[in-house]
């Protein structure tokens, strides 16, 4: 199998710090409200708070002094960044926006989106030319709706060819024209000699506002004598557990012996809704830890147990009782997907095939002002 040089392209996501607090002293900060907000939701609910000396409940003695310390900080953001615990290796993930609307509506499945996503990879024997291929179209999106495959190669966006340089912003674009290309081998087993050739069609596509049902597929194969369920799930968004249960429902009616459990594009989200996945892929381990959440030493108190459980809502989980499991993978899996892999490993047999994951093992609490 050939091998391409990959460039990732990265869309963080992050959540807000936001909550309401009472000022120390409302009139000594009043010009710096936004940095009040950031420490003292920091200080509450930052899981790394006992490393971050900044962050301690006896850290100014007076108001003058916390005052004179949020205003030497011009913007909130460099107040943020100045508390957060080794970002590079240790808080990976926290983060701050302006935008709570639009990051609301993408934790809850709503983005502006045109329904496709890609890979861009450098073109054989170049530093600098791209070629992107589509790796999902989401369903009843507007490229869903264009018949748009896996598999598509483009070459260019309006016309203009994809460079390291562009490639990003044309594609971040609200809307724009996909230019379509072959991938020739040119006969060989190596990549050097292979050539991205336009073939001269093109479709247009303008996003609009789209919510993703994280179900993405659900079938049933009959290989050798097995039968085997595949579930290709998106998000772990608990606006969508009936659905998941459904899902679950009509492998459990096929009479599944093996799953096949997809969380290639699954970046995560409700903790609740891993310990319902779980617990539906299982279902003999009723009232067993599923996964312990822990908060800072200020609100150990919060620590939460999350139990397999049979039932949600007062709805019956459709479970298939494995005890084995495969689960497909790509450095984009990450949280609640990865937690999933982590809390099934000491009950059933998980077999993981693909890329390393994400690596995130903290779960995000969004705070809003």
């Amino acid at each position: 199998m050939k091998k391409l040089k990959l460039i990732a392209l990265s869309l963080i996501i992050g959540l807000t710090v936001t909550n309401c607090f009472e000022d120390l002293d409302d009139n000594l900060i009043a010009s710096s409200e936004i940095n009040d907000f950031v420490w003292k939701a920091m200080n509450i609910y930052y899981l790394y708070k006992d490393n971050v000396p900044d962050l301690a409940d006896d850290r100014f003695s007076t108001n003058e002094e916390y005052a004179s310390y949020l205003y030497g900080f011009p913007l909130p953001e460099d107040l943020f960044q100045s508390l957060r615990f080794q970002p590079q290796t240790v808080d990976r993930f926290s983060v701050i926006t302006s935008n709570y609307f639009d990051l609301q509506q993408q934790l809850a499945g709503t983005t502006l989106n045109n329904g496709l996503e890609f890979n861009f990879y450098l073109e054989p024997g170049s530093d600098t030319n791209v070629f992107g291929v589509i790796r999902l179209v989401l369903k009843n999106s507007v490229a869903d709706g264009l018949n748009l495959q896996r598999g598509q190669i483009i070459s260019g966006i309006d016309g203009t060819e994809l460079t390291t340089a562009n490639f990003s912003s044309l594609a971040a674009q609200t809307s724009y024209t996909l230019n379509f290309a072959d991938y020739n081998t040119n006969g060989t087993p190596q990549t050097e000699d292979d050539t991205i050739v336009a073939n001269g069609e093109s479709v247009s596509l303008t996003k609009e506002a789209y919510t993703e049902n994280p179900v993405h597929l659900v079938d049933v194969f009959n290989v050798g004598g097995e039968t085997i369920g595949y579930l290709v799930y998106n998000g772990f968004n608990s606006n969508f557990n009936n659905q998941l249960n459904d899902a679950f429902g009509q492998l459990q009616a096929s009479n599944v012996g093996h799953l096949v459990l997809d969380l290639r594009y699954n970046p995560g989200g409700s903790v609740n809704t891993a310990s319902l996945l779980a617990s539906m892929i299982t279902g003999q381990f009723e009232g067993e830890v599923f996964s312990k959440l822990f908060y800072n030493s200020t609100l150990e108190s919060n620590n939460t147990n999350y139990p397999f459980t049979n039932s949600f809502n007062g709805n019956t989980i459709n479970s298939l009782n494995l005890s084995k499991v495969y689960v497909l993978t790509t450095s984009r899996s990450a949280s609640a997907s990865e937690l999933v892999i982590n809390s099934l490993k000491p009950y059933v047999e998980v077999v993981q095939i693909g890329d390393f994951t994400t690596g995130k093992t903290q779960a995000s609490t969004l705070l809003y002002d």
